[in-house]
């Protein structure tokens, strides 16, 4: 009998190892897909949203007229601030691409933009190269600046013929490069980001979020924001499997949302100019260097939206993972006492 009670306790502790080790592989990947409150950090703007999933964070525009970047975790706490250390007219976007974070200092009617990249962001100070756009028909307003995951800017105006524009060259510091029109955007966008994907961009409007293919810039869907509270931010979630939508303010908060997935009805579908690029040196952005058909196209054209089941694969294997070291640790407890 007491054979069989040693047998059954080591049994139980192999099992709660292998259940705590499911709770700790599980538990972070759904603390990140859900609604926070910025804790401690006064007001934020919140004009721009973006994740780094290399740290866990997301970076957060903190004033138009402030070059510092905000670091939050998925839970809300601030992990820190970055000082970009130039000085902005009207910072209203964030983008996170291959390890390099670029701000887009893109607000205001104006000829020129700038965009500020930082590579390997932390907290703390930074020196960002500095890229000068500029508008080819003269001054135009921006809301939203993104950088697609081959490193390409685009630049999306608002009011009279709204587009996605990005440069009609590779952008170099201590230059200025004019920007291309390269397909038509919908009206009022505040925020964009590029899906992990690789097939979609999501930009946010008054009017909800509209997902685009990344190869055509075809719409392709469009969804409310949760309550459909005014707001300007927009990105991904850390793990990718959905988007996080933000509201600005003393009390700044990030809610979640799934993909959009209604198709839009019948209405004229943006034009696309093509954009040739020229050969990059160390003091240009690493922007694609090919010429292309269309605004960011390496592949087929996607055809369906994101599920969300895609960014959710890692979050199953961590779970498999899990049950098969509790699995492995019973049966070897089990072996080892009959011998």
């Amino acid at each position: 009998m007491s054979r069989l009670r040693g047998l059954a306790t080591r049994l139980g502790a192999s099992l709660a190892a292998g259940v705590l080790a499911w709770s700790i592989a599980v538990s972070p990947a759904f603390a990140e897909d859900v609604d926070f409150t910025v804790k401690d950090a006064g007001e934020i703007s919140l004009t721009g949203l973006a994740r780094d999933s290399r740290s866990d964070l997301y970076w957060m525009v903190k004033g138009a007229q402030n070059s510092t970047l905000v670091a939050v975790r998925a839970d809300g706490t601030v992990a820190g601030e970055l000082a970009l250390g130039h000085r902005v007219l009207d910072l209203q976007a964030v983008s996170y691409q291959n390890g390099i974070l670029h701000a887009g200092d893109v607000g205001g009617e104006r000829d020129e933009v700038v965009v500020l990249a930082v590579d390997n962001p932390s907290t703390g100070t930074a020196t960002p190269r500095v890229y000068t756009l500029r508008y080819p028909d003269g001054a135009h307003a921006s809301g939203a600046m993104m950088v697609s995951p081959r490193g390409n800017i685009y630049v999306v105006t608002i009011g009279p013929n709204p587009a996605f524009s990005r440069p009609a060259q590779v952008p170099v510091t201590g230059g200025v490069v004019a920007l291309r029109r390269v397909a038509s955007a919908p009206e009022g966008v505040t925020d964009g980001t590029f899906l992990s994907d690789g097939q979609h961009l999501a930009v946010r409007t008054p009017i909800g979020v509209h997902l685009y293919d990344a190869f055509t810039f075809q719409r392709v869907a469009l969804g409310p924001t949760p309550d459909q509270v005014p707001g300007d931010a927009l990105a991904e979630s850390l793990d990718g499997g959905r988007l996080m939508v933000g509201y600005g303010g003393a009390t700044p908060r990030v809610s979640v949302m799934d993909y959009p997935t209604g198709m839009v009805s019948s209405s004229p579908q943006p034009s696309v100019t093509p954009v040739a690029t020229t050969s990059s040196s160390p003091s240009q952005s690493p922007s694609s260097t090919s010429t292309e058909p269309t605004p960011d196209s390496t592949s087929a054209p996607a055809t369906t939206p994101p599920s969300r089941a895609s960014g959710a694969r890692g979050t199953l294997a961590a779970i498999g993972i899990a049950a098969l070291v509790a699995l492995l640790a019973a049966a070897t407890t089990l072996v080892g006492r009959r011998r």
